[in-house]
């Protein structure tokens, strides 16, 4: 009913054209400027430093960055994802091609498969730090910029990962 209510009480203009209108800019236009805007505005954490603004650091390359928006986003093409999406057909099909224990997703691909796990150890001897690996992606991303100032490594762009 609500959803009926909030339909009903649109104002459509008579008598002009329908146009599109980006309603993050004041003249309604869009900008790359203006969704970068927004963006950053958006994901801006207490410190005033941003995930948004960490992935998309200049020093690494675009498609790095590219890999780790959409890892974050949970957009890279694990098994779960394309059985979500009808590429793989059977459930049987989903399940991790490395360990075989669970299914294959963003998290279990890059923290809780054994391998990744070891993979994670393995670069934090190499490094000389301590990597915190989090419940998800997203959370370990944040805490791996922590990781790293505490360790105060700036290392062939290590720095740039995490901002």
């Amino acid at each position: 009913m609500e959803l009926q209510s909030k339909i009903r009480d649109v104002k459509t203009s008579q008598g002009s054209t329908d146009r599109w209108e980006w309603i993050h800019d004041k003249n309604g236009q869009y900008t790359t400027k203006s969704a970068y805007s927004l963006l950053t505005k958006e994901e801006s954490g207490a410190n005033g430093s941003t995930t948004f603004t960490r992935v998309w650091n200049p020093i690494l390359p675009s498609k790095i960055s590219t890999f780790n928006w959409q890892l974050l986003q949970d957009r890279i093409p694990t098994k779960m994802n394309l059985l979500r999406r009808r590429v793989i057909k059977d459930m049987g099909e989903s399940r991790c091609g490395i360990c075989n224990e669970r299914e294959e997703d963003s998290t279990h691909m890059f923290l809780k498969c054994k391998m990744a796990q070891w993979l994670w150890m393995a670069c934090a001897k190499w490094w000389g730090i301590k990597i915190t690996l989090q419940e998800d992606c997203w959370n370990t991303f944040q805490n791996f910029e922590r990781d790293l100032k505490e360790a105060n490594l700036e290392l062939l762009g290590m720095d740039g990962v995490a901002g």
